[in-house]
């Protein structure tokens, strides 16, 4: 990753598909957080803020760097 002022970042990325390791009834990331004692993050409680953060991170980088 490289920033504006010419510095860079090196980032590992590790995803894993855990969907066939979930019972059948918790295929949600919802449901799979609970499953595993880590909640997903809700970013706004109004349900159309939290979409339109999730289509905008860069906004929600900006407007909440804590939750991002």
């Amino acid at each position: 990753m490289t920033f504006l002022d010419g510095g860079a970042v090196e980032k590992l990325v590790i995803l894993r598909d855990t969907m066939l390791l979930t019972p059948a009834t918790s295929k949600s990331l919802w449901e799979l957080g609970k499953l595993v004692g880590v909640p997903k993050i809700t970013v706004d409680p109004d349900p159309e803020r939290e979409l339109f953060y999730k289509k905008n991170m860069d906004i929600l980088l900006r407007d909440k760097p804590d939750v991002f």
